[in-house]
């Protein structure tokens, strides 16, 4: 985890805040998010829980999005 991840969950945990944040990395999403929502062409495509989404995706097109991608959390 990086300063920046870190310093993130500090302060969510100091502040207990919701903090909302995006990036196109799912190893990211897994490290620093309680729930996920998937876009694709800026259409909600599937949410849920990061280890849910992440490790058993129910879309196709979430799965096809993840198969790109190494996750070992």
């Amino acid at each position: 985890m990086d300063l920046i991840e870190t310093t993130l969950k500090e302060y969510v945990e100091k502040t207990q805040c919701t903090l909302i944040f995006s990036t196109h990395s799912p190893a990211q999403a897994l490290r620093l998010a309680d729930e996920v929502l998937y876009l694709e062409k800026g259409r909600l495509v599937e949410q849920g829980p990061a280890q849910g989404l992440f490790h058993s995706p129910e879309d196709e097109r979430t799965k096809a999005f993840l198969r790109h991608w190494s996750l070992n959390s």
